[in-house]
């Protein structure tokens, strides 16, 4: 019982079962960093669904061969470590997109909703909603871009209240 051998590691069953011998395998695991091995192995398998005239003939001796020479990748191989992280990195970006489109039709609609309600009220109305939101009767000259623009953002911030929407578009509240 003592000449019995030790069970195989899972990395030295992965070698055995892609044409390594035991012996073989067990010399590399003795002699090579198990990241290494593993990612021949994963290059390996790769080779074999991409290009299997490169593997076909002696699939161990070229696995082995590729452990101690430290085969670099052939163009267009990414581990899995590398696919999972490009597709966590798509499905982000496709997050990201999602809520961009969805915060761009919910500013849309709000905007849309707060035009129709000016729209609605009659000019006397309108003056009473600028009173109640702070904004001066004194007329804008045509040129002061600035004073619009203000008085326009103050009275869409009071109707945006009226409605009950968040008070400032992207600021998340």
């Amino acid at each position: 019982a003592s000449s019995a051998r030790p069970e195989p590691t899972p990395l030295e069953r992965e070698l055995v079962s892609r044409g390594v011998t035991s012996s073989i395998a067990r010399q590399l695991l003795a002699e090579y960093p198990e990241e290494r091995i593993a990612r021949q192995v994963e290059h390996f398998d790769w080779l074999k669904v991409k290009h299997p005239k490169k593997v076909t003939v002696n699939p161990g001796g070229f696995l082995a061969s590729a452990i101690r020479e430290d085969y670099e990748p052939l163009k267009g191989f990414m581990s899995q470590a590398e696919l999972t992280k490009k597709r966590e990195a798509q499905e982000a970006e496709q997050k990201r997109e999602a809520e961009e489109r969805t915060r761009k039709s919910r500013e849309q609609a709000e905007y849309k909703a707060i035009k129709q309600h000016w729209d609605s009220l009659t000019p006397e109305q309108q003056k009473l909603l600028e009173a109640d939101a702070g904004i001066s009767p004194e007329p804008i000259r045509p040129a002061d871009f600035m004073a619009k623009f203000q008085r326009t953002h103050l009275r869409d911030a009071h109707i945006r209240k009226i409605l009950g929407l968040r008070l400032e578009v992207g600021s998340g509240t």
